[in-house]
């Protein structure tokens, strides 16, 4: 990363960890991130997906996914969007809840 005296560092979780952390969801808006190494894991099968619900009901959604998540096992991941269709005119919204694991 870059800070904003010019500096370039190198940062991970064990050298640096007060930096490695802010970047990694600290909303750190201070440092620029120039390049990044990471390691993969190999997994036997992903399976994943997400399905398109009409907008018009978000709250219903969006509780249903919140008492649904802590229910996927650990090697998993999940995600929800919402966003407006590019009709021209249109108001209709989509929330799109995501899920992906890996065995």
């Amino acid at each position: 990363m870059v800070t904003p005296t010019g500096e370039l560092l190198e940062v991970d979780a064990i050298s640096d960890p007060e930096p490695f952390w802010s970047l990694c969801g600290g909303k750190s808006s201070v440092d620029i991130v120039t390049q990044l190494e990471f390691d993969l894991m190999e997994v036997a099968d992903v399976h994943g997906g997400g399905i398109s619900f009409p907008g018009d009901g978000p709250a219903a959604l969006l509780h249903a996914f919140r008492i649904w998540v802590p229910t996927r096992p650990g090697a998993s991941t999940t995600s929800v969007s919402s966003f407006r269709l590019p009709a021209p005119g249109s108001r209709r919204m989509e929330c799109v809840p995501r899920h992906c694991a890996a065995r």
